[in-house]
């Protein structure tokens, strides 16, 4: 079974923010505890596209990470409502890399803890398959881990539904 992951993650130690920003953009989901500065969460009956209404209720920092283990990886960055980072890298076929607003800055200034500078042109800018499916973790749970994510990896709301019990600390909104 391959792993079909998405999430959201905002900046803040309070997961009663996710809570008013769900609630705001009319949406449902699952909320986790805080951990390293980031409350993750994900929406159900989402379609792995940034939601247009959590991107416009948003006041914060957000992450939208995507993992599509046989087809592609996405990142966003979010600032308020404005995107300010967005990646996607695609191997249906070929590799086919989409930075659409790219700056590497954005991305070495979210971790909230201090961590060791990474090359992260090296994870983005892959050009063999084996970089993706070779590595001991893939270029995309390395950025997430370097980010400082925790709640990402085998993470959908429809995960979350169809085995509750594995997800310890998550709340339904």
């Amino acid at each position: 079974m391959s792993e079909f992951s998405q999430s959201y993650h905002l900046r803040t130690e309070k997961k009663e923010e996710v809570i008013t920003l769900l609630k705001a953009a009319d949406r449902h989901g699952y909320v986790f505890e805080p951990v390293n500065g980031w409350v993750a969460f994900t929406i159900k009956d989402a379609n792995f596209n940034l939601d247009e209404e959590v991107m416009k209720q948003n006041m914060g920092l957000l992450v939208h990470y995507v993992y599509c283990e046989d087809h592609e990886w996405s990142l966003s960055v979010v600032d308020k409502q404005e995107i300010v980072f967005e990646y996607n890298c695609d191997w249906n076929e070929d590799i086919l890399i989409q930075p659409e607003q790219f700056d590497s800055t954005i991305l070495h200034r979210l971790p909230t803890q201090p961590k060791p500078e990474i090359d992260l042109d090296s994870l983005l800018f892959i050009t063999d398959l084996d970089q993706i499916f070779d590595a001991e973790a893939s270029p995309a749970h390395q950025i997430a881990d370097y980010i400082g994510l925790t709640h990402y990896d085998w993470l959908s709301a429809d995960y979350i539904s169809n085995d509750p019990s594995f997800y310890e600390g998550v709340i339904e909104v």
